[in-house]
């Protein structure tokens, strides 16, 4: 699934091992994005085993009506489930973080959208998102690929599964 390279994704401790979740991509022009696997062989995290599922998540929901941009994941660990956010784009309206949540890192269920923008606002595509807790709120931080490539951070709260932006 990442034949033709890798893109960003981050690190974690899974329950005492190292582990990347990446983006693996296919095709020319890297137009097949799906979500990989790999632990730490070794204690200097010099060599990395790559997790024989790969790919862990692969489909793009339908109502992006797109299957190009779907990457960059950033997962953590909440409440005894695992969460991943991924930057995305619906076409022809504008950019989105998709929530996933999975009990293992293999099996992910979609939750829904965290957020979506406004195109002429925030961008068309969103990715590279990094979603955490800061005291009693939430912060998302998402790259945007508009003419000015700009970087968006939205504040508020996260329960039962929602973002409700506050600024």
């Amino acid at each position: 699934p990442d034949s033709a390279g890798c893109f960003s994704g981050c690190a974690i401790d899974a329950d005492g091992t190292p582990t990347i979740i990446y983006t693996g991509t296919q095709g020319a022009n890297c137009e097949i994005q799906t979500q990989c696997l790999a632990t730490a062989a070794d204690d200097n995290l010099t060599r990395w085993t790559k997790h024989p599922n790969n790919p862990v998540l692969s489909d793009v929901p339908s109502f992006l009506n797109q299957t190009r941009d779907f990457r960059d994941p950033f997962v953590w660990r909440m409440n005894d489930s695992w969460y991943m956010v991924l930057g995305s784009q619906i076409a022809d309206e504008a950019g989105v973080i998709l929530l996933y949540k999975s009990s293992d890192l293999q099996q992910w269920e979609f939750k829904g959208t965290l957020l979506q923008g406004n195109q002429a606002e925030t961008g068309s595509h969103w990715e590279c998102p990094n979603f955490f807790p800061i005291e009693d709120k939430w912060v998302l931080i998402v790259s945007s690929i508009d003419p000015e490539k700009r970087v968006y951070a939205f504040v508020g709260t996260f329960e039962r599964e929602q973002f409700h932006v506050e600024t």
